[in-house]
Protein backbone atom coordinates (compact mmCIF):
# COMPACT_ATOMS: atom_id res chain seq x y z
CA UNK A 1 0.00 0.00 0.00
CA UNK A 2 1.32 3.74 -0.59
CA UNK A 3 1.52 6.41 1.48
CA UNK A 4 -0.86 7.87 -0.58
CA UNK A 5 -3.38 5.29 -0.20
CA UNK A 6 -2.64 5.13 3.47
CA UNK A 7 -3.85 8.75 4.00
CA UNK A 8 -6.96 8.09 2.06
CA UNK A 9 -7.82 5.45 3.52
CA UNK A 10 -7.23 7.02 6.96
CA UNK A 11 -9.25 9.98 6.06
CA UNK A 12 -11.73 8.01 4.56
CA UNK A 13 -12.57 5.89 7.64
CA UNK A 14 -12.31 9.32 9.58
CA UNK A 15 -14.99 10.62 6.74
CA UNK A 16 -16.90 7.24 7.22
CA UNK A 17 -17.87 7.82 10.83
CA UNK A 18 -19.62 11.10 10.57
CA UNK A 19 -21.44 9.91 7.07
CA UNK A 20 -22.82 6.88 8.50
CA UNK A 21 -23.82 8.45 11.55
CA UNK A 22 -25.99 11.12 10.01
CA UNK A 23 -27.01 9.01 7.07
CA UNK A 24 -28.02 6.43 9.67
CA UNK A 25 -29.67 9.00 11.63
CA UNK A 26 -31.95 10.60 8.85
CA UNK A 27 -33.07 6.74 7.64
CA UNK A 28 -34.13 5.68 11.09
CA UNK A 29 -36.11 8.95 11.27
CA UNK A 30 -37.89 7.78 7.65
CA UNK A 31 -38.50 4.44 9.18
CA UNK A 32 -39.37 5.43 12.68
CA UNK A 33 -42.03 8.45 11.30
CA UNK A 34 -43.69 6.36 8.57
CA UNK A 35 -47.18 4.66 10.04
CA UNK A 36 -46.48 1.52 9.84
CA UNK A 37 -49.26 -1.01 8.96
CA UNK A 38 -47.80 -4.16 10.63
CA UNK A 39 -45.78 -3.41 13.55
CA UNK A 40 -42.95 -5.64 12.69
CA UNK A 41 -42.19 -3.87 9.16
CA UNK A 42 -39.15 -2.11 11.64
CA UNK A 43 -38.02 -5.38 12.17
CA UNK A 44 -37.12 -5.63 8.02
CA UNK A 45 -36.30 -2.42 7.53
CA UNK A 46 -33.67 -1.09 10.05
CA UNK A 47 -31.45 -3.32 8.80
CA UNK A 48 -31.77 -2.06 5.43
CA UNK A 49 -31.04 1.36 6.70
CA UNK A 50 -28.00 -0.25 8.58
CA UNK A 51 -26.57 -1.77 5.25
CA UNK A 52 -27.55 1.17 2.60
CA UNK A 53 -26.17 3.94 4.75
CA UNK A 54 -22.75 2.21 5.39
CA UNK A 55 -22.58 1.60 1.49
CA UNK A 56 -23.33 5.22 0.94
CA UNK A 57 -20.99 6.25 3.50
CA UNK A 58 -18.21 3.88 2.05
CA UNK A 59 -18.33 4.93 -1.41
CA UNK A 60 -18.82 9.03 -0.55
CA UNK A 61 -15.91 8.90 2.23
CA UNK A 62 -13.53 7.06 -0.56
CA UNK A 63 -14.34 9.72 -3.24
CA UNK A 64 -14.24 12.83 -0.64
CA UNK A 65 -11.25 11.67 1.33
CA UNK A 66 -8.84 13.11 -1.38
CA UNK A 67 -10.50 16.40 -1.46
CA UNK A 68 -9.99 17.01 1.76
CA UNK A 69 -5.66 16.44 1.16
CA UNK A 70 -4.48 20.45 1.49
CA UNK A 71 -2.66 19.81 -1.66
CA UNK A 72 -5.64 19.17 -3.86
CA UNK A 73 -6.83 23.07 -2.54
CA UNK A 74 -3.48 23.96 -3.13
CA UNK A 75 -3.16 22.78 -6.89
CA UNK A 76 -6.97 24.12 -7.48
CA UNK A 77 -5.26 27.79 -7.07
CA UNK A 78 -7.45 30.54 -8.73
CA UNK A 79 -9.45 28.56 -10.94
CA UNK A 80 -11.28 26.71 -7.88
CA UNK A 81 -14.20 28.20 -6.37
CA UNK A 82 -11.95 28.72 -3.31
CA UNK A 83 -10.35 31.53 -4.85
CA UNK A 84 -7.90 32.54 -1.98
CA UNK A 85 -6.93 28.54 -1.55
CA UNK A 86 -3.91 29.18 -2.06
CA UNK A 87 -2.95 32.65 -0.93
CA UNK A 88 -4.20 32.34 2.78
CA UNK A 89 -7.43 34.03 4.03
CA UNK A 90 -5.65 37.47 3.73
CA UNK A 91 -6.24 39.62 0.59
CA UNK A 92 -8.91 41.42 -1.94
CA UNK A 93 -11.52 38.77 -1.14
CA UNK A 94 -12.24 38.64 2.24
CA UNK A 95 -12.41 42.49 2.52
CA UNK A 96 -8.64 43.25 4.15
CA UNK A 97 -7.74 45.66 1.08
CA UNK A 98 -7.16 48.81 3.64
CA UNK A 99 -4.12 46.31 5.09
CA UNK A 100 -1.85 46.18 1.88
CA UNK A 101 -2.37 49.96 0.87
Amino acid sequence: MTRDTKIRLALAVLVFMNLQAVIFGFGMMAVLYYPNQSGDSGFFWIPVVVAVSSVISATLSWWLAPHLRARFWQSEGKHSFIKWAGEGRLGPDWGHEHIFK
